[in-house]
């Protein structure tokens, strides 16, 4: 039945004897561009049987080809151009089907076509396989596909292929291009060179094309590109229905061209997330390495690269086995390797995949950090071993007190001389016992210090003659002394023991001679480097003691400042000297640190941090033992200490009220109508503290002169009140001394 077909499209108007075209929704071909009139032509029957097609006052003309016509007859094929529309008269009897074998050669190569669209994602080759599909089923010489932006536009690629396979030299036709994505429909003509839509085109009409097919590429609506077949050879070689098989084609194209894009998205972003991944491996300050079933290295970060002659014991090719850890498939496994000289440590963390049979290892340099950890862990160990031996001091300096007090009573009343030499005897050896207990009260910074401005130059200087004394003649001693040493807070007597003490380790390790050298000087530390001394940052006196004796192995070195550990044969040693040296500095604020190496000797290198305090003045010399009539508040929990402490006082005329406690002791000062004149307290009471009972009694009294009296200084003495600290094992002239001192600065105070 004869009918008009849109070019391009899928409607399809069977006429009738008269059928309307127009934008009217009651046109038979109802067409809704707007270049349409309302009532644009007709279509009519006439007596002979032929159609006419006829303008009805259209606008913008109704065209025959590319001519504008009023009225003309139609014949088979002709097109029909109405506002932009394209429309094609039929009105022949259905063509018959192709021959079997070039309808099943079309099917194949769409099958083909199909077929490339999941496979294929390479655009390149997509288009040459999509190009060489239509080859198989129109008669084209040459094609092309051009592949453009759908939001500007602008090509990215173009393909040009020969029927035969190879490339070919096509020139796009800008109008036409420009013409085909506007309108988003195919475009077809059998005799370009007469053609007036293509009389613009120079560049086709210039390679001497004669046919020629356009078709977009278009995925819901979106314009991919557009794909171009042509033939010099003759005219008419492409009829409307190879238009439409063209236009099933680029369908086709279309959605696999998406796909492809769609795929180069993909890859695209896995391909940046590879290298922002492979960014992150190689910035990262640690080593990661990928190892196969075998442990053989697969890939490795430019960390892990730069160390591998560490991590292996000879270089090796790439992919050569790592290590002789067991890696555990499905397993997570750390540890510490030890490598180099200097020696490093790293840590080795894998994960090994089961299914896989690839293992991740990470590799960690924590030299600094276990070298922290270590010396944290010493500091800890030392801070317990002094905790202890604190606690056992206090307990020992009551037992030794009352055996030093209670033998000087039974000295001075005795008059045989054989029993006085054997309580002189008892004497010394409870002194020698009390020195120890000094000396681990020292090591745990419990013992009472008197701290002042000091510069540590002047206590080297002034301690050079007798160190040479001690150290002797074999031993060649020199002092380097900056002249910018800080200031430092710290009891100059503890100071100069230190300095002896170091010296005399260092004497004992050069029994066939040697040097020793004795430096202050002035260091800054940042936060790093005082991190890594566990100090904090600032400016800080730097005293050095460096002797050229036999050194230390690192597990000697590691034990040196516990108390009682030395190395030095049976009685010739107690093990406290450096526990002592150990606990001064660390009481003043400072640290302490040594590094020595078997005949290599040994440096030993003090901190102490400067003090923005002015110089002291010169302490008055203390009061001469005595005694007087003033009331004494006693407060001491233990009771042979408190009986012991009593007696020697009201043998010294005071006036003496003793009790257990701190709650004991404000009871009785409650009840006693007097005057209370000092308060003895012990520093360290269970239920109340002697500071404690001291600011409770202030409350009650006023100020209040005390004397503390404890086997162990702590943090915890006031220092705003008058006061003074007298250190277990005290004996009777020193208690009774600083009880006049007390009340002496009292009286002076008023």
């Amino acid at each position: 039945m004869p009918a008009l077909v849109e070019i391009g499209g899928k409607r399809r108007f069977e006429l009738k004897d008269r059928t309307t075209i127009g934008r009217h929704p009651l046109s038979e071909v109802c067409l809704t561009d707007g270049m349409v009139s309302l009532c644009h032509a007709e279509v009519r029957r006439a007596a002979n049987g032929k159609y006419v097609l006829v303008d009805v006052g259209s606008r913008h003309g109704t065209y025959l080809g590319s001519k504008r016509v009023t009225e003309a007859q139609l014949a088979h094929g002709d097109e029909v151009l109405v506002g932009p529309v394209r429309l094609r008269f039929e009105d022949a009897p259905a063509a018959p089907p192709p021959a079997a074998d070039n309808e099943v050669a079309r099917l194949r190569a769409m099958v083909d076509l199909s077929r490339a669209i999941g496979v294929e994602h390479d655009l390149q080759r997509l288009a040459e396989r999509i190009l060489d599909t239509a080859f198989q089923i129109l008669p084209a010489d040459r094609g092309a596909i051009m592949l453009c932006s759908p939001q500007t536009r602008r090509a990215f690629l173009t393909v040009a292929r020969q029927r035969g396979g190879g490339t070919a030299d096509v020139v796009f036709s800008t109008s036409i291009v420009s013409e085909v994505m506007s309108r988003k429909a195919g475009l077809i003509t059998s005799q370009a060179d007469v053609d007036s839509r293509f009389s613009r085109s120079e560049s086709i009409i210039g390679q001497g094309i004669r046919s020629v097919m356009y078709v977009p590429l278009l995925y819901q609506d979106d314009l991919l590109g557009l794909m171009h077949l042509d033939s010099m050879a003759a005219v008419n070689v492409f009829a409307p229905r190879d238009l439409e098989l063209f236009s099933a084609i680029g369908s086709q194209a279309a959605m696999a061209v998406q796909n492809a894009l769609l795929v180069k998205q993909v890859q695209d972003v896995v391909a940046e997330e590879k290298k922002r991944l492979e960014r992150v491996l190689e910035s990262l300050p640690v080593g990661v390495m990928l190892l196969d079933a075998d442990r053989n290295v697969e890939l490795a970060n430019a960390w892990a690269q730069e160390r591998m002659h560490l991590l292996q014991p000879r270089p090796q090719p790439a992919g050569a086995r790592f290590g002789t850890m067991d890696f555990e498939r499905g397993a997570v496994a750390a540890a510490d390797i030890h490598v180099g000289e200097p020696r490093r440590t790293f840590s080795v963390t894998s994960n090994a995949f089961s299914d896989a049979g690839e293992t991740v290892v990470v590799i960690r340099d924590v030299t600094d950090e276990r070298e922290r950890e270590a010396k944290s862990a010493h500091k800890e160990r030392l801070a317990l071993i002094g905790q202890l031996a604190g606690g056992v001091a206090h307990d020992f300096n009551n037992l030794l007190m009352i055996i030093l007090n209670y033998a000087g009573f039974v000295e001075a009343t005795v008059e045989d001389a054989d029993v006085r030499g054997d309580v002189a005897q008892i004497r010394q050896a409870a002194q020698r016992a009390a020195e120890l207990t000094r000396q681990l009260l020292a090591f745990s910074r419990r013992e009472a210090v008197k701290p002042r401005v000091v510069e540590v130059a002047r206590v080297v200087e002034g301690m050079e003659k007798m160190l040479r004394r001690a150290l002797g003649q074999h031993i060649q001693l020199a002092t380097r002394l900056a002249p910018d040493v800080p200031r430092v807070l710290v009891d100059p007597a503890k100071l100069e023991q230190v300095v002896l003490n170091l010296a005399v380790n260092a004497r004992d390790a050069m029994p066939d001679g040697g040097k020793l050298v004795v430096e202050a000087d002035a260091v800054t530390l940042d936060d790093a480097a005082a991190r890594a001394e566990g100090l904090a940052p600032g400016r800080y006196a730097v005293l050095r003691v460096i002797d050229t004796g036999a050194g230390m192995p690192p597990e000697v070195v590691e034990h040196v400042f516990e108390p009682f550990f030395t190395t030095k044969d049976q009685g010739k040693g107690t093990g406290l000297g450096l526990a002592m040296v150990y606990g001064i500095v660390t009481q003043a604020g400072g640290g302490i640190t040594v590094r020595s190496r078997p005949e290599h000797g040994t440096t030993f290198q003090v901190y102490l941090p400067e003090t923005t305090r002015t110089a002291d003045a010169e302490l008055g010399q203390s009061l001469a033992a005595g005694g007087g009539r003033e009331t004494i508040l006693l407060a001491e929990d233990e009771e042979a200490v408190r009986r012991l402490t009593k007696r020697i006082l009201a043998q010294a005329g005071y006036s003496v009220i003793d009790a257990r406690s701190g709650p004991e002791a404000l009871e009785a000062a409650a009840r006693h109508a007097g005057p209370i004149d000092l308060l003895v307290t012990d520093l360290v009471m269970p239920g109340m503290s002697g500071r404690e009972l001291t600011q409770r009694l202030t409350d009650a009294r006023g100020g209040l002169p005390v004397v503390y009296i404890s086997g162990y200084f702590g943090e915890n003495v006031p220092g705003t009140l008058p006061m003074s600290f007298l250190p277990k094992p005290f004996t009777r002239e020193g208690l009774l001394a600083r009880v006049r001192e007390a009340l002496a600065s009292a009286r002076a105070a008023r």
